[in-house]
């Protein structure tokens, strides 16, 4: 056993290169990198990557955490035909390189909480992609296609992304545009979905979908220009719905319910029953910059929330307002750690 042990010990060495949270400013010499196949430099402060390194063998490249990148040079990738997993995952990375084309091979891309804008549209060619994370990302505009030219993608991350108040030119805005819940729409295999929605227009499209809504386990809505209130009842039939946000709404005043068994009437909270669970999954929520919203009260309809975020909302004085009957059991926290 111990000689089996050492042999394949013998066996990978050289294959893995970590060296994470050591304070690393620049990366270690490429001529490390033509054997291995496994990088890991995460927690550093690499601020960027030059050259061409030649890379057969490597599968894993983990850059997250380092705060200081910014760029990455066209070419890097140039020589990573075998890549599968590349997390650039909070970064300051502000684009790709065209050179992405490259990685033919790669299934999992992150780039969350990245300063990334635009997608480009060399990202066509990563048509064995299945997961693609762009959440609490400054991402824009995706190029129109991209994401419906990766027929393999599963799992697609877009929660909490794009610019305050962005418009993007030319492109297809990624919380904004009917186009890209088309897009979307069209993946076969889509089954890990969340989503920004920046117009009422978009949302009801979205709503309409007959597999969209399924598969969402994050939704956020930002910048309803113009809304003074909001139907979420069509959120009840996301039954894997896990995390929702709310953000800069304007002139939202209210959000209102078509409840099915008051004939899809609109209701006010105190002709429901807090009983009746909606929201069954709901574990998240988080209303930032709704100026105008009175109160909260649809959350008595989500009895396993376990964390609640209200923030720079001027005009709301109560969560859970006063007129709703107590039906018995109202008390939408009792989950809170």
């Amino acid at each position: 056993m111990a000689l089996w042990i050492t042999s394949k010990i013998g066996e990978m060495k050289g294959k893995f290169l970590v060296q994470t949270s050591v304070g690393l400013t620049q990366a270690p010499d490429f001529v490390k990198w033509t054997t291995t196949k496994r990088i890991s430099l995460m927690d550093n402060r690499i601020q960027k990557l030059t050259g061409s390194p030649t890379c057969p063998n490597l599968s894993t490249l983990r850059l997250d955490l380092n705060s200081d990148l910014q760029m990455i040079s066209n070419g890097f990738f140039q020589f990573m035909p075998n890549l599968r997993v590349l997390s650039l995952s909070n970064t300051k990375i502000v684009e790709l390189p065209s050179d992405i084309s490259n990685l033919v091979s790669l299934q999992y891309l992150d780039l969350s909480g990245t300063e990334i804008k635009k997608l480009p549209i060399e990202m066509k060619n990563l048509v064995q992609l299945k997961t693609l994370r762009l959440c609490a990302s400054k991402l824009y505009s995706i190029p129109r296609g991209l994401i419906s030219s990766l027929l393999m993608l599963q799992g697609v991350g877009m929660y909490n992304c794009g610019l305050y108040d962005q418009v993007a030119e030319g492109g297809v805005e990624s919380y904004g545009n009917e186009s890209l819940v088309e897009e979307l729409e069209s993946l076969k295999y889509l089954m890990d979905l969340s989503v920004t929605i920046a117009s009422a227009y978009v949302f009801k499209r979205f709503l309409s979908s007959r597999k969209l809504p399924s598969c969402t386990l994050g939704i956020c809505l930002k910048m309803f220009k113009g809304s003074s209130s909001l139907n979420l009842s069509s959120l009840e039939n996301m039954k894997h719905l896990y995390a929702f946000m709310m953000k800069d709404f304007d002139s939202l005043r209210e959000i209102k319910f078509d409840w099915a068994e008051k004939g899809k009437e609109t209701v006010g909270y105190s002709s429901l029953n807090p009983k009746v669970k909606c929201f069954h999954g709901l574990r998240k929520v988080a209303i930032n910059r709704c100026q105008m919203l009175k109160n909260l009260t649809w959350l008595i309809f989500a009895p396993n929330l376990l964390y609640l975020k209200i923030g720079q909302c001027d005009e709301m004085e109560e969560v859970i307002g006063k007129g709703v009957e107590d039906g018995g059991n109202l008390n939408p926290f009792t989950k809170f750690i």
